[in-house]
């Protein structure tokens, strides 16, 4: 049996212009999608993938050669297919290729990341921030903080819930708390509500606190 739990860690990315799936992380999704559903039938297969049925089948048709899958009538038209030994040894070593090529990304995208907010340091003269809101943006900005000179006071957030406790050691506090803190920017940490929460923050430019996006 595969040791490796392949079918919790490897879910298809969804909504990508820049870096689409390639055919072997399509192969590999297909894989973990049997290791997952025992006896899975193709349009489960097809809606796991985000690919259509008879692209499924064509990848079906090269994994049933090499011995990896093995199939059983459904009913009259249909399938249904499920991983063999070699088949999960072969998911076990895509899902740890894909994981290492992973990690090769976010030290890539990090390294970018830091190289942008040296950017805005520059242009905007920034030295002691606070970044808004508490995300997963944030949570990016942080890790590529240690190539920068930048100090992060604090991490803003509107939400109750949040405030009054600490995300990576940093206190997440309330909007109204800014002008406390001796800063002199803001750092808009979102791409989906950028401009809504800029526009939050826009009057503490009267207080010489610079507001700045991603």
């Amino acid at each position: 049996m595969c040791t490796l739990p392949a079918s919790r860690l490897i879910q298809a990315p969804r909504n990508l212009r820049f870096l689409k799936p390639a055919a072997r992380l399509r192969k590999l999704l297909l894989l973990v999608a049997m290791a997952s559903e025992k006896r899975i039938s193709q349009r489960r297969l097809a809606e796991w993938a985000d690919l259509s049925v008879s692209v499924v089948n064509g990848y079906l048709a090269q994994f049933g050669e090499q011995g990896w899958v093995d199939k059983e009538p459904l009913n009259n038209r249909d399938l249904r297919y499920s991983l063999t030994s070699p088949g999960e040894r072969q998911m076990a070593e895509m899902a740890v290729e894909y994981m290492r090529e992973t990690f090769v990304l976010f030290s890539h995208a990090k390294k970018e990341l830091a190289r942008h907010l040296a950017d805005l340091q520059r242009r905007h003269d920034l030295r002691r921030v606070v970044l808004y809101p508490a995300g997963e943006v944030t949570e990016l900005v942080i890790h590529a903080l240690a190539n920068t000179s930048l100090e992060v006071r604090a991490i803003v957030d509107d939400e109750p819930q949040r405030q009054n406790r600490q995300m990576f050691g940093l206190p997440v506090i309330a909007r109204g708390t800014i002008t406390d803190l001796d800063v002199d920017g803001v750092i808009v940490t979102t791409f989906r509500y950028r401009d809504a929460l800029m526009k939050k923050v826009s009057h503490l430019e009267d207080e010489n606190i610079r507001i700045v996006s991603i």
